[in-house]
């Protein structure tokens, strides 16, 4: 039986109980985050936190003292070793919600959270992927966090199953492309490398962030885009990034990618 960490408290995960109260529950009142622990570091924590933080003043969150980002930190490496997984590249979820009772407006604003580790399981490298028919996102102001609620991606990834493919591009009620089920998207064009602007609806992805900055660093352009789908047709090359890594895309819909041209910017992306 695994150890996860719920308000401080390290328990085992069936011995934590939710009240039916707890508006997680009712409103998917909360945020989250999915990192990864590699060589016993999290990776791109700051951004983890920086994100977590901006969605958590925006939603009006109320931590308590304990909740600061070096007090997380040695307490996620601390339940991983509670866990045996150092030295195993580790999946961490952590999610934040607003206690207390009320409906749709709060009674009060302070949070629980609980963290779990498990082993990370490596995406594929190479995928065949659609467009979703039957999932759309909307650009709000919150739309860049990582909420609790989750619905349109869940669609989209029963969509997927039916479909048989491994991932699928959810565009934004525009047509316009946002991001896949679980990660941002990229493609390159004549040199130049392009992904969907965040006000498409996408979430600001860690991954996204980092390959952004290291693309730029090797002297590549990376430009935003309000797009649509048309456009990765006659794409070189499209690839999907989240905190687990990267996925090059074989085929979309009938269009099948030269695969021989992914292998600069796989060189330049490896081991990020």
């Amino acid at each position: 039986m695994a150890w996860v960490l719920y308000n401080d408290n390290y328990r085992k995960n069936d011995d934590v109980h939710l009240s039916i109260h707890e508006r997680i529950c009712r409103y998917g009142d909360g945020l989250f985050e999915t990192m990864m622990c590699d060589n016993d570091t999290i990776k791109y924590y700051d951004y983890h936190w920086q994100r977590l933080h901006e969605g958590m003043v925006y939603f009006g969150f109320k931590p308590n003292a304990s909740f600061t980002q070096n007090n997380v930190y040695e307490k996620v490496m601390q339940l991983i070793a509670k866990n045996t997984l150092q030295g195993i590249k580790t999946k961490i979820r952590l999610r934040v919600w607003r206690n207390g009772e009320g409906l749709y407006s709060p009674l009060e604003n302070s949070i629980s959270y609980l963290i779990e580790c498990v082993p990370c399981t490596i995406p594929k490298s190479m995928i065949n992927i659609g467009v979703s028919q039957c999932v759309q996102l909307a650009h709000t102001p919150y739309s860049k966090y990582k909420t609790c609620n989750s619905l349109p991606y869940i669609a989209a990834a029963v969509e997927k199953s039916n479909r048989n493919l491994d991932d699928l591009i959810i565009t934004d009620n525009q047509g316009n492309i946002s991001e896949a089920i679980a990660s941002n998207i990229f493609w390159v064009k004549d040199g130049m490398v392009f992904t969907p602007s965040l006000q498409a609806g996408c979430i600001a992805g860690v991954m996204r962030r980092a390959v952004t900055e290291r693309l730029k660093s090797s002297h590549i352009i990376v430009l935003e885009q309000m797009t649509n789908i048309e456009v990765l047709y006659g794409a070189e090359i499209v690839f999907l990034t989240n905190i687990s890594g990267i996925s090059y895309v074989a085929m979309l819909d009938h269009t099948r990618y030269n695969i021989n041209l992914i292998i600069p910017y796989e060189n330049i992306l490896m081991n990020i």
